[in-house]
């Protein structure tokens, strides 16, 4: 899934380049341009989710530690896993734009996410608050998508009853119905982040007076 999701944004982003520009493209060309960065867009991903998922593991398990010492380890370990939890919301919301700057502006990975801080610096909330918000609406779209399986038997919660018999049945309906929601979810999810991209060059840099003006 991790790696569906990196090379659709990649893929999306090209798209809309070309789209912003107001040039033609086709899925031929859009690959011709995505594979000599291809590498470099895999180990980018790779290294925002080691950052962001080592941030988030870092506070779990200095909470888990300070909570075996007993109830005042257990008060010095709810700040620590607070602060990393935020460490992994600052990094994943700061770095959230470095794939479409590698795809769009040919950057390696460092400064890929170097300049997704600066194009993120200022409008840090309103960008967490637009991703949140595209997260709640893969969420509904998700749970709509299941309501047709469950009612054939599936229950997408069945994992936390520990009574529950897990059939060849509900396999096969669970397969169905995530590969279903992703088809829908990744694409949105990964236009969410484009756009954003987009959106932050228009408002920080003026990108759509350049591209106006280039136009004309």
């Amino acid at each position: 899934t991790a790696v569906t999701g990196v090379v659709m944004l990649a893929v999306v982003t090209l798209v809309l380049g070309h789209v912003v520009r107001g040039e033609p493209t086709s899925l031929t060309q859009t690959w011709t341009e995505l594979r000599p960065v291809a590498g470099r867009v895999l180990g980018l991903a790779l290294v925002v989710a080691a950052a962001v998922e080592g941030s988030f593991l870092l506070g779990l398990g200095a909470f888990i530690g300070s909570a075996a010492l007993g109830s005042g380890g257990l008060l010095l370990g709810l700040p620590l896993l607070a602060a990393g939890c935020l460490g992994a919301v600052w990094l994943y919301v700061h770095w959230v734009l470095a794939a479409s700057v590698l795809v769009l502006e040919k950057q390696p990975v460092r400064a890929s996410l170097g300049r997704s801080r600066v194009l993120v610096r200022g409008s840090f909330w309103r960008v967490l608050g637009l991703l949140l918000l595209a997260l709640v609406i893969s969420y509904v779209v998700a749970t709509v998508i299941q309501i047709p399986f469950a009612l054939l038997g599936y229950d997408p919660f069945s994992g936390l009853k520990g009574t529950y018999q897990f059939t060849r049945l509900d396999a096969v309906l669970g397969a169905v119905a995530s590969a279903l929601a992703n088809t829908l979810i990744v694409p949105f999810s990964a236009g969410v982040r484009s756009l954003l991209y987009l959106d932050r060059r228009m408002r920080a840099e003026a990108l759509d007076l350049d591209l106006r003006l280039r136009a004309q």
